[in-house]
């Protein structure tokens, strides 16, 4: 099974390279065309050689051995160039819809392209810089139980694009809820890697100064690093987060269960009625990063689960074929399944390319009944 997903895995890369320098082709003729057509030079290949030097560059600042102020600013700036010529792919592909009706101004086509990719960029990287909201649901998990306020993070995918400042706002807009307990439900980290923090100290500090008095809890998710890595193990512990790796926490009123994540196969992941409970009739709460997981919590009576990954799409129209592709009541927002309460989050930050159209930068304020 395992050897069966890293096949499925590596293909997809394959067939994800391929797509990516036939888009940067497509880029590279049609400015080439437009350009040719002012009476310039061929500007294709120029356009296309720098395109791919950029994701090369990026790539390389991602893999490096120990990350750089440099290697930082060219993921960032890369995932801006990114946003743009993702935009412009989509905005280029309808303009070459209406030619079909309009031959006679290709380059007014070309120039509407560029100027509502342009605009749509800018909107998006202004919303996933500045914006930040909080979902508020009251939950029922025991008709006499008290109140009990959880807010869950996810998806914050901290580093070189999601930097110090964007955790400050996130830990304000935490603490403005005044909760018992933080929930972190994976994607912590942007790549796989703590370094990638320019001060991974000045992080734990913010963590560690959120008001949570029954503490901070996480799950990894596909972006963390694995979960038995020691230097994310000793970033947990200065910034005072309790990870749970296939086991309980047994709070007071309820049983908070953490899974590992669907994509490290590298790690177990054994099934959840297999993972022991001393009392099965307390409430039960699964944090699990992928929804995909869903079906099973639901299987095993969970009572509320917590997930993230889809970010809800994060960008128009990515957003529409997330949504298809996620399981159903798993792609965003509140959902119940029998006796199961679901809550995906659409993350509180974003991975690499730094646009939200579509969808918001959030946190997710629960008031229990428990």
């Amino acid at each position: 099974m395992k050897k069966q997903r890293s096949l499925a895995i590596r293909l997809f890369w394959g067939f994800l390279v391929v797509l990516i320098l036939a888009l940067l082709a497509f880029v590279s003729a049609e400015t080439d065309a437009f350009v040719a057509s002012l009476g310039g030079v061929h500007v294709g290949p120029v356009v296309f050689a720098v395109l791919l030097a950029i994701l090369v560059a990026v790539q390389i600042a991602r893999r490096a051995a120990h990350f750089t102020p440099l290697g930082r600013r060219i993921i960032r700036v890369g995932g801006r160039i990114g946003a743009f010529v993702f935009y412009f792919i989509l905005a280029l592909a309808i303009a070459r819809l209406l030619a079909l009706a309009l031959p006679d101004h290709p380059q007014a086509l070309y120039l509407a392209a560029l100027f509502a990719a342009l605009a749509a960029t800018g909107i998006g990287i202004l919303r996933a810089q500045t914006e930040l909201v909080t979902v508020h649901y009251d939950l029922t998990l025991c008709a006499d139980g008290a109140p009990y306020k959880l807010v869950l993070a996810s998806d914050l995918h901290l580093g070189s694009c999601v930097d110090i400042r964007a955790l400050g706002r996130i830990a304000r807009a935490i603490n403005a809820e005044n909760p018992d307990m933080v929930i972190l439900a994976g994607d912590i980290f942007n790549d796989g890697r703590v370094d990638e923090c320019e001060d991974p100290d000045a992080f734990a500090d913010i963590f560690r100064a959120l008001h949570a008095p029954d503490g901070i809890f996480a799950v990894v998710g596909n972006h963390d690093p694995l979960a038995t890595d020691a230097l994310m193990r000793d970033f947990f512990e200065r910034a005072g987060i309790t990870l749970l790796f296939n086991d309980i926490y047994q709070h007071p009123r309820f049983d908070l269960l953490g899974r590992n994540d669907l994509f490290h196969i590298a790690l177990p992941r054994p099934a959840l009625r297999e993972i022991h409970r001393e009392d099965p009739a307390r409430p039960l709460i699964v944090i699990d990063h992928n929804p995909a997981g869903i079906p099973e919590a639901v299987g095993a009576g969970a009572d509320l689960v917590l997930c993230g990954h889809t970010h809800r799409g994060q960008f128009f129209p990515l957003n529409l074929f997330t949504r298809l592709a996620s399981p159903k009541d798993g792609f965003y927002g509140h959902a119940t399944i029998g006796q199961t309460h679901i809550v995906v989050s659409a993350g509180a930050g974003y991975f690499w390319m730094p646009l939200r159209l579509g969808s918001s930068n959030e946190i997710v304020s629960i008031t229990l009944r428990v």
